[in-house]
């Protein structure tokens, strides 16, 4: 996934990374973008967004719509 921001790190909590890496082989504009455009409203410091609550609800949300819409169950962590 690329965005063009400014940002060297981002901070996420290990359920979030574990559900982001079983889904970042799928190739989908859609959801990429989707990402994109929250990764860009985030605040950044210094090159370091971290994740808070209010994102992570946002993500997880276009995460379990896209794994619902594409029958990719398997993909997320019991």
């Amino acid at each position: 996934m690329r965005c063009d921001r400014d940002v060297k790190y981002i901070v996420i909590d290990q359920y979030l990374f574990e559900v982001l890496s079983k889904i970042s082989s799928v190739d989908d504009p859609a959801l990429e973008n989707e990402l994109c455009r929250l990764l860009k409203r985030m605040p950044v410091n210094e090159g370091i967004v971290h994740v808070n609550d209010e994102y992570l609800e946002q993500i997880f949300r276009i995460c379990y719509g896209y794994i619902k819409n594409n029958s990719v169950c398997a993909a997320m962590p019991d």
